[in-house]
């Protein structure tokens, strides 16, 4: 059940309603705890108690509602939930909980980009490009038919994590393009970002990434070559 809602989708839609209930009268006002047993404090639990009868639909609307689960939108897989049921992957909505339920889910925040390099927030675009060529090329010459570079801007409204795989999506789809029908598969992620205060408030701040990818077989692939440099602008709000 934890692999099939990794990302929970559910989750996702779930809070695409939760502006249209009440949840003060149907749920006890949410806690969340560090998991003790996780030494690294990536693990959480999500607790609240059910006032009328209710789903798992509404219980996870309630705990993703601000859809701020990990710092700055990063990717979370949900590793227990409590009552479990079998087939509630399937039909989260299925089961109906009687009034007084304590629903709780454990989950764990994942690291977004193993590959990710803290840079300057003052560094300027044309330094972070050149950077992203010799993290991509090494010794060897920048190849714009397997390498693509671009800025993301992010904000409260677009957390930095969700904003680079938001780019990282249109990467894939822009290879997938050039690839035809043999597929696409990145070789190398790298993620160029600040860790300051800023990065975690309104203001909006600046990533950048790169990619390395390859066609599942390129003989029989035509792409065109993309500009390396083509800027690609995530609106924050």
């Amino acid at each position: 059940m934890a692999v099939i809602l990794a990302g929970c989708e559910v989750a996702k839609t779930a809070a695409d309603t939760a502006a249209r209930m009440d949840r003060s009268r149907q749920f006890t006002a949410v806690s969340r705890e560090l998991d003790p047993t996780d030494p690294n404090a990536g693990t959480f639990i999500l607790r609240t108690k059910s006032g009328t009868e209710a789903t798992w639909v509404d219980a996870m609307a309630l705990f993703f509602a601000d859809n701020q689960v990990c710092p700055e939108g990063a990717n979370f897989s949900i590793l227990d939930m409590s009552p479990s049921q079998e087939g509630l992957a399937k039909d989260p909505a299925g089961v109906v909980y009687p009034a007084a339920t304590v629903f709780e889910l454990r989950a764990q925040c994942e690291v977004a980009f193993p590959q990710e390099i803290v840079i300057e927030p003052a560094i300027t675009q044309d330094e972070a490009f050149d950077r992203l060529r010799r993290e991509l090329s090494g010794d060897g010459p920048f190849d714009p038919s397997r390498h693509q570079m671009t800025r993301v801007s992010y904000g409260e409204l677009n957390p930095k994590y969700s904003a680079l795989h938001k780019a990282l999506g249109y990467m894939l789809a822009r290879g997938n393009r050039e690839c035809g029908a043999t597929g696409v598969h990145f070789r190398k992620i790298v993620v160029l970002a600040p860790d300051t205060p800023e990065s975690r408030t309104p203001a909006t701040g600046h990533a950048y990434l790169g990619a390395e990818y390859g066609c599942m077989d390129r003989a029989s692939a035509a792409p065109e070559r993309p500009n390396p440099e083509q800027e690609l602008e995530e609106n924050p709000s």
